[in-house]
């Protein structure tokens, strides 16, 4: 405990102060209002820009109509969380990994068959394919291997749960 308290917690004498720069508010207080300006000028002058790990894949690629089923579902938050995650391969599987410079083996860890993507992971790895067809509702993956996601899932989604 002694030496948590000699942790110095300022390097410098000076006392803290608030600074907001591009502030519209001459008393520096930050509103609503204020923070709406900041961040609009900010996206205006091109502050703000996408990550590359953004710009691979995404949401640009995938139908409107889906990203609306997949939060329409009644299910639990997370799993709506994690499906609007995978659709996208927002998931790091080892091909994602991969394509963000990390070094790993592309193959699936499980089955050595198959690049690891999510759409292997989910629908066509073998034991992947074996819980949809045992799921309650028995849902079948079509035997291809260029099937995404998002495809499979969208028609699934909308039949149960049709957009307003």
């Amino acid at each position: 405990m002694e030496a948590i308290k000699k942790i110095p917690l300022n390097l410098y004498a000076d006392d803290d102060q608030l600074y907001w720069n591009g502030m519209h508010q001459e008393w520096g207080l930050l509103s609503q209002d204020s923070a709406y300006h900041i961040l609009s000028n900010a996206k205006e002058s091109g502050f703000f820009s996408l990550p590359s790990s953004s710009t691979n894949t995404g949401w640009h690629f995938i139908p409107k109509a889906v990203s609306k089923a997949v939060w329409q579902c009644k299910t639990l938050p997370k799993i709506k969380a994690f499906l609007w995650r995978c659709c996208p391969e927002g998931i790091p599987s080892s091909e994602e990994l991969s394509c963000r410079n990390c070094k790993v083996d592309d193959l699936c860890r499980l089955c050595a068959e198959a690049i690891e993507t999510i759409d292997h992971i989910l629908l066509s790895y073998p034991f992947a394919r074996a819980a949809w067809l045992g799921a309650q509702m028995i849902l079948v993956v079509p035997p291809t291997h260029d099937l995404k996601l998002y495809q499979w899932l969208h028609p699934l989604i909308s039949i149960s749960y049709p957009t307003k």
